[in-house]
């Protein structure tokens, strides 16, 4: 196997499947894409249908990527570009940047429940991170929640030189939609901030 765009990856299959491979987000992916999320994360809010609707219209600046094995889909992520005001407010808020230009952010990843630990989130950030150099970006940021019931995507990030800038408390209180953790009672779940370039590295 080949670890290209649009092809198939090296990483380890898994008794499941053979192969797969990554490619644009595409409308028919919808579904799937929120039953991913929904089994994962137990909860769907309007922000997530706001990313995955953009996603799937070029012109709002955001992407997803799905990876792909005899037309089901594993896993996918999806991710924006930043610019103006809303770069200023993530590199400000999080890792001290002050003038960059483009800051990219990795809204979501998640595999299919049986397909964790294959290297698909990987394969799916980077992916992501490719279209960021290609971009200029000046950093890239992600979140990850920490919860127990989930697999830690700390390793993945910090696996692509990543740094936690910043812990982030009651992280659906931000959201302001129920936590499928906590209820719907006050959010005491907590998230990492990282960041990749920017004055994180320095």
């Amino acid at each position: 196997m080949t670890n290209a765009r649009d092809g198939p990856s090296t990483a380890p299959a898994g008794e499941w499947y053979n192969s797969y491979q990554t490619r644009a987000m595409q409308d028919h992916d919808a579904g799937a894409v929120r039953g991913i999320w929904m089994t994962g994360f137990g909860h769907w809010t309007d922000r997530d249908e706001k990313w995955l609707t953009e996603a799937l219209a070029p012109r709002y600046g955001a992407r997803g990527r799905v990876a792909v094995h005899n037309g089901r889909v594993l896993g996918y992520t999806v991710y924006e570009f930043a610019t103006g005001a809303a770069a200023d407010t993530y590199a400000h808020d999080y890792y001290g940047g002050a003038d960059d230009d483009v800051v990219g952010i990795i809204d979501m990843v998640a595999t299919r429940h049986g397909c964790e630990s294959a290297g698909i989130a990987g394969s799916l950030v980077d992916d992501a991170l490719h279209d960021f150099e290609e971009a200029d970006a000046d950093a890239v940021v992600a979140v990850s929640w920490r919860r127990e019931s989930t697999y830690d995507s700390a390793p993945l990030f910090e696996s692509r030189g990543f740094e936690a800038v910043a812990t982030l408390d009651g992280i659906y209180r931000e959201f302001r939609s129920p936590c499928p953790e906590c209820g719907t009672g006050k959010c005491e779940c907590q998230a990492t901030m990282f960041v990749r370039g920017g004055d994180a590295d320095e």
